[in-house]
């Protein structure tokens, strides 16, 4: 592989080529272009296809794509059927106890490597986190981890469905999508740098991440901060965002 391709990732690659189409371009010029730079049609098939999910690269039509311009969009945490059937079993078990589910494929756009992780996650108010488990416990076949350690992750969970349930900060920025509540693009931020089950995102995955959200999304700093804070992380937080917005 190239040396560009050495310190640009592919989906750095395809937006830079792309910013230079201003009337689009042809995935068959993209292809040419950067295979002759050592990346793969496979890897430039895959990158492309989470740019278009992600909104950063719009289809004009069959085989011809373009870089999005305009104001940034919000990023939308969208439910799976899975989990979204499984908040609703929940919350007619517990109508009065807030309770947030979220399925970490939701955040794939964001992500440079994609992991071979299938996690659930539940987020319950504290006072309800026992009875909610015990009843999560019950009504699925998944391995469910209470607050679980990275050891437990490493060692029972990789490569297998399972769900992680945490009980609920207060004041966690959530939103509702498709009848769902879910936690907001900022609470996700802040959770992959403080919750162990995040430990496959930490380190350089972090900071492409941030980067990638920052720089195509809507992000409410002062939401992002005001967790943060509460979780402990604001100043580590406070660093990397400068450090994408300089």
């Amino acid at each position: 592989m190239s040396y560009i391709c050495g310190i640009m990732t592919i989906a750095q690659l395809i937006t830079a080529f792309a910013a230079g189409k201003e009337e689009g371009f042809l995935k068959s010029e993209l292809s040419d272009a950067l295979v002759s730079s050592g990346v793969s049609s496979s890897s430039i098939d895959k990158t492309l296809q989470r740019l278009v999910r992600s909104g950063r690269i719009e289809i004009l039509e069959r085989g011809k794509y373009k870089i999005r311009s305009g104001s940034k969009q919000h990023f939308i945490m969208q439910p799976t059927e899975e989990s979204k059937a499984l908040y609703l079993r929940l919350k007619a078990e517990f109508p009065l106890l807030k309770i947030s589910v979220w399925d970490v494929s939701a955040i794939m756009p964001l992500m440079h490597h994609i992991p071979n992780v299938k996690m659930t996650l539940v987020y319950v108010e504290k006072d309800g986190f026992r009875d909610v488990a015990d009843t999560l416990e019950s009504m699925t076949e998944q391995l469910v981890f209470r607050t679980p350690s990275r050891n437990e992750l490493v060692h029972l969970a990789f490569g297998r469905d399972f769900i992680v349930i945490r009980p609920l900060i207060s004041q966690s920025p959530l939103t509702e999508t498709d009848g769902v509540s879910v936690p907001k693009i900022e609470k996700v931020l802040v959770d992959i740098l403080c919750d162990e089950e995040f430990y496959y995102l930490q380190g350089s995955e972090t900071f492409y991440i941030y980067e990638t959200a920052m720089a195509d999304y809507s992000i409410n700093t002062k939401t992002l901060l005001r967790y943060a804070h509460r979780r402990g992380v604001a100043e580590k937080i406070e660093r990397i965002t400068k450090t994408n917005n300089p």
